[in-house]
This record gives structure tokens, sequence and C-alpha cells, in this order.
């Protein structure tokens, strides 16, 4: 299973200098830091370029890192078919995926993502734009909740 989560901004914008960071909000970090709390959570997925700006030297779970720039010039598709197998099979459990909007977009568009929880603040990022038409094809919003400038939204694969 798994289980993606993102911060998005009011212009909906993934990051902004580079880093997510930026948007997060208390209400959001404390979110955040619970579910990478969760025991059941067996690995955590980043892309290489998240471990590149995000504080990733202290992770609860063992990291899984996908890069793009390993792959060479093959198939980016069956390349990353590929690793998510190698990582299934030695994560059969929960797999938290931090990563940023390339590995989110490349999760959805392969409808991997089984629970999306996005976070939306009021802040507006510079870059990374997530696409809502593709989070909306794969996905389907089952709860929304507000606190403070912070709406909480949990999405379900809509294949399910």
């Amino acid at each position: 299973m798994i289980i993606a989560s993102m911060v998005v901004g009011a212009n909906g914008a993934t990051s902004s200098a580079g880093s997510s960071a930026p948007l997060q909000t208390a209400a959001d970090r404390e979110r955040f830091l619970l579910r990478r709390k969760n025991s059941e959570i067996q690995a955590i997925l980043v892309g290489h370029r998240t471990t590149l700006v995000e504080p990733y030297d202290r992770s609860p779970h063992p990291l899984v890192i996908f890069s793009q720039r390993a792959i060479g010039a093959g198939s980016l598709e069956r390349a990353f078919d590929d690793f998510i197998t190698k990582m299934r099979a030695e994560y059969p459990g929960k797999i938290l995926c931090e990563g940023g909007i390339t590995l989110i977009h490349l999760l959805l568009d392969a409808n991997l993502i089984d629970i999306f929880y996005v976070s939306r603040v009021a802040l507006e990022g510079d870059d990374h734009f997530l696409d809502e038409e593709l989070l909306l094809k794969r996905m389907r919003l089952v709860s929304r909740e507000s606190y403070g400038d912070t709406s909480f939204e949990r999405y379900e694969r809509a294949s399910r």
C-alpha cells in the first residue's frame, strides 16, 4: 500500500524557492510528523531531488530513493514499474511517499497511490504545480476538514 502526502499552495504550487517547507503550516507539519511516526509504515519513498532539498538524514523508517537519472536512456515507465516491484518485494506493507511532484505524478499516472493526503494552504508557492486533473482522474475525495488556514483532504484510489 502506498500512502502519499503533499502540501499544496493556494495557486497549486507544491514548493517555494525549491522546497515545500515555506508552504507548511504548523497544523500541516503536525500531521506530517504523525504520519511518519506510524509504526505500520515500513519505508519512506522519496525522489532524488527531494533528498537534496529536504532534511532526510534522520528518517524514522528506511528511505527508498527513486532517481530518474539512474534509468539512463531506457524507458521511464518500464524502469519505474521495475523499481516499484522491487520496492514492494522488500517492503510489502505500508510505504509512505513524501516525494516531490515529479514522483507524485509518476505514481498517480501509474495508479499506484492508495491514499493521498493533501494539505491545502493559503500561502502561494512558485513551482512544481500539482496536476489537479490527474489527481481527480485517479483519486476520489473522501474527506475534507479545515483547521485554521489549512484544509486537509484525504483521497482514495478511485479504482478500488
